[in-house]
């Protein structure tokens, strides 16, 4: 941590910042006592703005806060650098005795670079000096590494919000930004938006938004799937489903379902991928399952499935009890990932009671280094959901969140596009909260969606239960057509909900592109749309 002493007496300036008695110096003990009403004294402060080895070259102002005896209410003032200017002098008539000043460097975006703290005792025709000990604030790093189709990428647009500052760009190379954060108490924000590939030949344009402390979360991982289809290659072949049957076949994101059918085709960016495919006796049971590492897929490719070949084996039985899901009805989807990104559905149950749920896996000698299951279990009605992450596929015991309190959503603007306020109850135990606005649009039979997604830690709210989307209309690199767009008989469906887990809040945040084995979130909320029904 850099520090300097920020002292001027007997000509010798030592500092950046002067502050001294308007009559001189000199240094005078004085006790502290009572001051006499009407009895006054001036501070004289000095910005030396050429004083770059204490005085950041980035600053643009010095924000001045005084305190003490007389002085009912803090005096505040802002002293900010103008073009050309070396120097700038400031009077400031106080009450006698006692003070303390406090000087913070900051820079255009009002981010925080240094500060210092002064303290003295005035007496009418009395001359004082003080010293002020200007530190430089120690950065603590923030990391978003971004992935498309499983591979570091550049996101279309990255922005940072050091505390409470501006918004800003951030500048990162091979999907991987590093964002230094002064705030004194950690809080920062992230924005991230880009596009993906949506219905059909339609796109998708994604914003998500990231808030939390550095001692809550100092790495942020999100894949944002795969990008729009413009170059997508077609992966097909032929698998026999025996009748009655159905099979699931799945290679990255790309999913599809064969009825008694011969022939399967999925849509896939090319690359080096896994392929993943289930055959099911019904929606609540699994039959037979088949994984095929590691396929180049360069062009359009063909690759035929079949569930009798030695590659396809049976799954591993286990059983999972939900805690409070007794009696509620609600669905169950169970997911295996395999390490190279392809996810899997291998059980889908609807309108089914939650007490005890028998399913089957990927056996343990299948796996390899990265594999892991997901289970979801939620309930109709009230939105209660529980995600547990899991390798090995044995008994386990997953737990329904309590319900979430009402929601309000408003609007903030609708220029340069609709910003809403959602404010809510606060939820026992949160470690977060989140909200997702979605809006769409039909032309030409193509879905054009715009989604907004939002995390935000405990820490950074502070105990607030309200939040507003941020305008980043102002920040670089921004394209308004990424902000959401009230479109005529249209409205923007919305999610406002808390996070609860058993592991840290890092963990629950980055469980998609890293998820740990034993993690379990449980996510409560609420929906609606705006306007209103």
């Amino acid at each position: 941590m850099a520090k300097r002493i920020l002292y001027a007496c007997a000509g010798v300036v030592l500092a950046t910042v002067v502050i001294a008695l308007f009559s001189g110096c000199g240094s005078h003990q004085q006790s502290a006592g009572s001051n006499s009403s009407g009895r006054m004294a001036e501070i004289v402060l000095t910005v030396e703005w050429q004083k770059t080895r204490v005085i950041p070259p980035e600053t643009e102002k010095i924000d001045i806060t005084i305190v003490g005896d007389g002085l009912g209410d803090p005096m505040r003032d802002t002293i900010t650098r103008t073009q050309g200017q070396t120097s700038v002098t400031k009077v400031y008539t106080v009450p006698i005795g006692y003070k303390r000043v406090t000087a913070e460097a900051k820079d255009a975006s009002n981010r925080l670079l240094a500060s210092g703290v002064g303290e003295t005792y005035l007496q009418e025709s009395q001359r004082s000096d003080v010293a002020i000990e200007m530190t430089a604030i120690t950065f603590r790093t923030v990391t978003l590494r971004f992935f498309r189709n499983g591979q570091p990428a550049q996101a279309d647009f990255v922005a940072f919000q050091d505390g409470d500052s501006a918004w800003q760009a951030a500048q990162g190379s091979g999907g991987v930004y590093q964002m230094n954060v002064s705030d004194p108490g950690g809080r920062y924000g992230v924005a991230i938006a880009y596009t993906e590939a949506g219905h059909g030949s339609g796109s998708s344009s994604h914003v998500q938004i990231f808030h939390a402390t550095v001692e809550e979360v100092a790495e942020i991982r999100w894949d944002a799937g795969d990008p729009p289809a413009t170059s997508y290659v077609t992966v097909s072949g032929t698998v026999t489903v025996p009748s009655g049957n159905f099979a699931m076949i799945a290679m990255r994101q790309a999913q599809t379902s064969v009825f008694g059918g011969a022939n399967y085709s999925l849509s896939v960016a090319p690359g080096v991928h896994d392929l993943a495919a289930a055959l099911f006796p019904s929606f609540d049971r699994i039959e037979r399952l088949l994984l095929r590492r590691g396929v180049q897929v360069a062009g359009d490719t063909t690759i035929d499935i079949s569930f009798d070949s030695a590659e396809a084996f049976s799954p591993a039985s286990f059983t999972a009890g939900v805690e409070g899901g007794a009696g509620t009805f609600g669905g169950v989807v169970l997911s295996f990932t395999t390490a190279g990104g392809t996810t899997l559905p291998i059980a889908q149950l609807h309108e089914t009671d939650l007490g005890s749920l028998q399913l089957g896996g990927v056996p343990a000698s299948k796996q390899q280094e990265g594999d892991i299951h997901s289970l979801t279990v939620f309930s109709y009605g009230e939105r209660r959901t529980a995600i547990r992450y899991f390798k090995q596929p044995n008994n386990l015991t997953i737990t329904l969140p309590p319900p979430f309190g009402d929601v309000s959503v408003t609007s903030a603007g609708e220029a340069p596009y609709l910003r809403l306020t959602a404010s809510w109850q606060p939820y026992q135990g949160a470690q977060g909260y989140f909200m997702s606005f979605i809006s769409e649009s039909v032309r030409s039979r193509q879905v054009t969606a715009t989604a907004w997604f939002v995390s935000l830690s405990s820490g950074w709210m502070g105990g607030g239960s309200s939040y507003t989307l941020p305008d980043l209309s102002a920040v670089p690199g921004w394209n308004n057509s990424w902000g959401l767009l009230l479109v005529p008989r249209g409205w923007v469906s919305w999610e406002v909900g808390a996070l609860t887990s058993n592991m840290a809040l890092s963990d629950a945040i980055n469980r998609e592109g890293r998820p740990v084995d034993g993690l379990e979130v449980r996510l409560a909320s609420k929906q609606g749309s705006y306007p209103s029904d």
